[in-house]
């Protein structure tokens, strides 16, 4: 079509018709433009489609870790429950009148009492996401928005299992080494498994732990710092759930 163009500029031109000849020239001026115009509308459309395929893989990805980590706080929010109920009875059977007879499950609850499980979310896609610049492919703003807030609720989380850890290292611990034995502590978890459980020989009195008003105050201060940490556990979930939603509707 441009060779036609210029053929027919060049015998316009040299039958000396000026007229026609601009307008054959406009013509393919024209011509030219609007081959430049697709071209580019063409490699747009393949920029779009690369960076919707990224986009797309982006969300597959972030939504397979996010299913993974429903099942890590499930685990952590079940560990949580444990051990408010722990402190729970505890509570209930420490008292300046305690009995031998109700201490059969002291060394489950103090295993409870001190042992902190923590949710470590996988973030290894969301950190390559980031890092990549990949993420900004992902065109639903609603998702970034709740996977920054869920980044939120995480540090908020992750404070709470500091208060818990100190309360557990600094102040528990030591009380419970000076008037319990460690080795009466017991565990229905995954420690129960590492080996058949060792009595102590030391003649130890429960009593002196479930009559003791300091005891009775730590185990009060755990038991309210694992209720906080227990709400935040359960956001995290209902946070995970909402951009599972989200990127389920956006994948289908």
């Amino acid at each position: 079509m441009i060779n036609f163009f210029r053929k027919t500029r060049k015998k316009l031109a040299d039958d000396n018709k000026p007229m026609k000849y601009m307008r054959y020239a406009v013509g393919e001026i024209a011509l030219v433009m609007v081959g430049i115009l697709l071209a580019l509308q063409v490699n747009n459309w393949n920029e779009n489609r690369k960076e919707n395929k990224i986009g797309l893989n982006a969300l597959t990805k972030l939504k397979k870790e996010f299913i993974e980590n429903q099942n890590l706080i499930n685990v952590a929010i079940t560990l949580h429950e444990k051990t408010d109920y722990a402190t729970i009875r505890l509570l209930e059977l420490i008292s300046p009148y305690a009995t031998q007879h109700k201490v059969d499950s002291l060394g489950y609850y103090i295993n409870d009492l001190i042992f902190i499980p923590k949710y470590s979310p996988k973030k290894s896609v969301l950190s390559s996401l980031i890092s990549s610049g990949d993420i900004n492919f992902i065109k639903n703003e609603d998702i970034i928005h709740k996977i920054t807030d869920w980044n939120g609720q995480l540090e908020e989380y992750n404070y709470w299992i500091s208060i818990n850890s100190s309360l557990s290292i600094e102040l528990i611990i030591p009380y419970t080494v000076k008037n319990y034995t460690m080795k009466n502590m017991k565990s229905s978890g995954i420690f129960k498994e590492w080996g058949d459980h060792i009595s102590s020989e030391f003649d130890i009195e429960p009593n002196k732990l479930l009559t003791s008003l300091e005891f009775e105050n730590l185990v009060e201060q755990r038991r309210l710092a694992c209720r906080g940490l227990t709400i935040y556990a359960n956001n995290l979930k209902i946070a995970q759930t909402e951009i599972i939603q989200l990127i389920s509707k956006e994948l289908s």
